[in-house]
């Protein structure tokens, strides 16, 4: 009974009635973070299948160094500016602990990513790639606002000796140097 009456009131407070039409209003949710099937290798890579998947790469450090495929079409990372006290996505791979895995896109993109990291450098979906084995491919990032201090991209903030190749274009991006 209780939780009937509780989903009642729920369903009452996030509804709004416009002509006796009764109108759900839209409750955006941050991103959780959960880990994506594979193992992470060559032979079974991680597979990115949605922006829960995308976030859980972004927080788990330890694995940047592992394989991904991307299986979405397109990721939309609308909600990512719920992340981290309203700062955003989390870069893959920073100034200490670099991306030096593979991530193949298979032509499929991420959208409306957000991240505004002001006084960070290494900014971007990936922040920072290192290596002759890392490798960016088949990848697009599409109407992205991005803000960092130094080394900024929508794709890759800082490529030191990594592949990047057929990827999309680099969007919005804003550099911030406090002079």
């Amino acid at each position: 009974m209780k939780k009937n009456c509780l989903f009642l009131i729920l369903l009452i407070f996030f509804s709004v009635s416009i002509n006796g039409n009764l109108l759900a209003l839209p409750i955006q949710v941050a991103p959780t973070a959960v880990q994506p099937e594979g193992e992470g290798t060559a032979e079974n890579p991680y597979k990115i299948a949605n922006l829960n998947n995308l976030y859980w790469l972004s927080q788990n450090s330890a694995h940047w160094d592992k394989h991904y495929i991307q299986t979405a079409e397109n990721i939309d990372a609308e909600t990512t500016d719920l992340l981290d006290e309203n700062k955003g996505f989390t870069p893959i791979g920073n100034e200490t602990t670099k991306f030096t895995g593979t991530y193949d896109g298979q032509g499929h993109t991420i959208s409306n990513l957000f991240i505004e990291r002001t006084n960070s450098n290494y900014v971007g979906l990936f922040g920072h790639v290192y290596g002759e084995n890392s490798k960016i491919e088949n990848l697009g990032v599409t109407d992205a606002n991005i803000t960092g201090y130094n080394y900024i991209g929508g794709l890759v903030g800082w490529n030191n000796n990594g592949c990047r190749r057929s990827c999309g274009k680099e969007l919005l991006w804003r550099h911030h140097k406090f002079l």
